[in-house]
């Protein structure tokens, strides 16, 4: 079965590499030390340690030697960022700022970009990485440069163009749990300088990393399949135009809740027990594993057109356009009893319409620099919660139903300009002015109650500024000071009876030094920072109208503040050796917050937060990777391998160690072989070596009563060839 899903990409696959294949070889290093990797993240091409902002860069090829497949897997490669997931939906948390929602209608804190284009969804934001030119990881509030604000970073995601020489790749990865990736690509002149293309292609099938054992069938397996092509054309000089598709879809049975511990441990009277052991069902024994009534799927498709012009009106002045469309739909079911006793089957459907479109003109002159942008988005959403022992039944039959539509609609204009007082000394300012409407229709039912009709919304105006000092006392050196603000628009729970939340605020005092030395053969990057947050938008569960009951709803946090330090090192002795660290060092914790725990039931009381963490917000975060590469006759074979640790995290603002992840070590290695032509490679490689069992979510399932969490991958290991051209 398994085979026969990726058949079709398994065969364009072998098309595209008729005479070999692969692209991915290690970023190229200058003779005299560690190279400059070229950004776009402020609109303007320069290097990283030129950027007066925190930002961590990886080429694709880095990417795919540290085996970096998707966004979860970013939080190795940048401090202070932690990245989880909840029914299939990305929480990305930079900073202490992050999304903490699992239902449709939430905007992420830090944005996805993909080529320019926003990915408003959080759970369109989990597909594979493939056929990347770059990652931008760039922390701090966002909006005087791109065209969707954002309150705790961006990360940008940048395809490979095509190119004027035909060139292409193709790799194959086999590894335990049956997995087996294929990934291609393509590329070259339709018609010389004039017209190019590229085509790139992968696929992922593997087994379940736990089953369940009622019915024998994998769980958390996957079967996924992504496809993208581009068009280039150039039919002047001074014009450019660029033209992608991209189609994923997944249908599998991954994100599934596993039970982790009681809500109420120890209780004895049955209305603080499990529901689904009380109506005769029982829990999985292993970890990873599941015993459920309702067969689990992760079902999900999006496909995206994105069009660029880009026009030089002269030397100085240009500009660009940048048109996105988007489609995603996606249709997990789960239980949520977490047995096979038929109670509480879930089917979680939401699909997206998304359009946006920006204009930026761009200009660089003298001591000037300035991008001007101006910048629209429109998003219909529909989401349809369905809560029942047989979640597809008609509405009246099941014990809840959540339907709801959200329509938003925003319109922005932003403005950056850097002037260069000196050859040393430069002032940075910016601003963006935006307004949007966001209007949701819910339709409530709760089994024996009548439906209630609930419509929310609102519109916000908002101004945020930022500025900016760049001071080069040398030429390989960098001093940079700001202070922005950041904004998110208030969220709506799709299909629920709660108000619009107010929009997240954030203030952001920024310093930092960048300095490469030692004839470039270190790089060492140093940043601090304080955020003073208001009307966090967070998640909380709260006791429900029935005894042992709670339900979850969300809203706007008092107050929090966010402020430490990271620091990133890159260390280059020799051709041969080279080392890459990091250490974010966070202090999040919430100023003003008092709330209920609804595990303190049946004596719950007002409890003050103020000096908990904040949500998924770990104290520290370390990398180290190493890279020792060996010359031979024959080729070349290089050794890598890396450490990531991460202290504890909290996934509820009450900070109790029955829902937190404890601290981990993580580590993986790599050994390759590359020939002396480039034209093939081979790698073994493991991951998660030492097989920790590390929760990527906890929840509390209100009905349920008990604590669901859902993990990382357990060790894997396997082997890749690549062929290039």
């Amino acid at each position: 079965m398994r085979v026969a899903r990726f058949k079709w990409v398994a065969a364009a696959a072998a098309a595209m590499c008729s005479t070999a294949v692969a692209q991915t070889e290690p970023a190229a290093e200058s003779a005299d030390g560690i190279a400059d990797v070229i950004v776009t993240a402020r609109k303007v091409v320069e290097t990283t340690q030129q950027a007066p902002l925190a930002i961590t860069v990886f080429s694709g090829e880095e990417l795919a030697a540290r085996g970096i497949e998707n966004v979860q897997k970013l939080q190795a490669l940048a401090p202070s960022l932690s990245i989880g997931q909840i029914n299939g939906m990305a929480q990305i948390t930079s900073r202490g700022i992050g999304l903490d929602n699992f239902l449709p209608g939430a905007d992420p804190s830090v944005a996805l970009h993909v080529d320019g284009v926003v990915v408003s969804q959080p759970g369109a934001q989990l597909g594979s990485f493939f056929d990347l030119e770059r990652v931008e990881v760039v922390r701090g509030p966002q909006g005087t440069l791109y065209g969707r604000n954002s309150t705790g970073g961006s990360i940008n995601l940048v395809t490979r163009r095509p190119g004027n020489d035909f060139s292409g790749y193709a790799n194959v990865s086999y590894g335990n749990y049956e997995a087996l990736i294929v990934e291609a690509a393509l590329g070259g002149p339709l018609v010389a300088d004039k017209l190019l293309a590229r085509v790139a292609i992968k696929t992922e099938d593997r087994a379940g990393y736990g089953d369940n054992i009622r019915v024998g069938r994998d769980v958390d397996d996957a079967s996924r399949q992504a496809i993208r092509g581009q068009i280039l054309a150039r039919p002047g000089e001074r014009l450019e135009l660029l033209l992608i598709g991209e189609y994923t879809r997944a249908d599998d049975a991954d994100y599934q809740h596993k039970y982790k511990s009681d809500a109420f441990p120890g209780a004895t009277n049955p209305i603080f027990r499990p529901l689904g052991p009380l109506l005769g069902g029982t829990f999985a024994p292993g970890t990873r594993d599941i015993n459920t009534d309702i067969e689990p799927r992760n079902d999900r498709y999006a496909w995206a057109v994105t069009g660029v012009a880009e026009f030089a009106l002269n030397d100085v002045v240009s500009l660009k356009s940048i048109s996105g469309y988007r489609r995603f739909r996606t249709n997990p079911t789960t239980d949520l009893d977490a047995t096979q006793a038929r109670v509480l089957g879930n089917n979680l459907g939401n699909q997206t319409k998304q359009f946006t479109q920006e204009i930026q003109g761009l200009m660089s002159r003298d001591r000037l620099k300035a991008v001007l942008g101006a910048y629209y988005f429109n998003e219909d959403l529909l989401a349809d919660n369905r809560i029942g022992p047989d979640p597809f039944v008609p509405t009246p039959q099941l014990i809840l139903n959540a339907y709801g539509t959200i329509d938003t609609e925003s319109v922005a204009a932003f403005a950056n300009l850097t002037y260069d007082f000196t050859e040393q000394l430069a002032l940075n300012v910016g601003g963006r002015w935006s307004t949007e409407r966001r209007e949701g229709h819910s339709i409530f039912s709760r089994a024996g109650a009548p439906a209630v009709l609930f419509d929310t919304g609102a519109t916000t105006h908002d101004f945020t500024p930022r500025v900016g000092l760049e001071w080069h006392p040398e030429r390989d050196i960098l001093v940079y000071a700001s202070y922005s603000e950041g904004s998110k628009s208030g969220i709506i729970s799709a299909g629920n009876i709660a108000p619009i939340l107010r929009p997240e605020e954030v203030e952001a005092y920024e310093a930092g030094v960048k300095t490469t030395i030692f004839d470039r053969k270190l790089r060492a990057n140093l940043a601090v920072y304080r955020y003073d947050i208001t009307d966090l938008q967070i998640s909380r569960t709260q006791p429900g109208t029935s005894p042992a009951t709670v339900v979850t709803i969300f809203e706007n946090a008092a107050s929090a503040r966010s402020q430490g330090a990271e620091v990133e090192l890159t260390w280059r002795p020799n051709g041969a050796l080279r080392f890459d660290a990091l250490a974010g060092y966070l202090d999040a914790e919430f100023e003003r917050f008092s709330t209920l725990n609804p595990l303190d039931v049946p004596n719950a009381v007002l409890l003050d937060l103020r000096g908990n963490r904040l949500v998924q917000a770990p104290e520290w975060t370390t990398s180290l990777a190493v890279s020792y590469g060996i010359d031979t006759p024959g080729g070349r074979f290089s050794i890598n391998g890396d450490v990531q640790h991460q202290s504890e995290i909290f996934f509820t603002p009450f900070n109790q160690q029955l829902t937190s992840q404890d601290q981990v070590t993580r580590y993986n290695a790599a050994l390759r072989f590359d020939d002396r032509g480039e034209r093939w490679s081979a790698t073994l490689w493991g991951r998660n070596l030492t097989d920790e069992l590390v929760a990527t979510n906890n929840f509390v399932i209100s009905t349920a009563r008990f604590i669901s969490a859902q993990y990382a991958p357990p060790r894997t290991y396997g082997a890749t060839v690549e062929f290039r051209f």
